[in-house]
């Protein structure tokens, strides 16, 4: 029995650690995508502009 309370405890701190650093991960994609959306954008703009 104590071991399944320790097990459950251990996997508790875990995903409490783990969680936050997976959004982290993810947010950093989801910038990473939005600013090469908006280079492409400005890119574009840029050449409608010159042109």
């Amino acid at each position: 029995m104590r071991y399944a309370l320790l097990v459950l405890v251990l996997v508790l701190v875990l995903v409490l650690v783990l969680s936050p650093l997976v959004w982290f991960a993810v947010l950093l994609c989801r910038l990473q995508k939005q600013q090469r959306i908006n280079s492409g954008l400005q890119q574009q703009s840029e050449s409608i502009l010159f042109s």
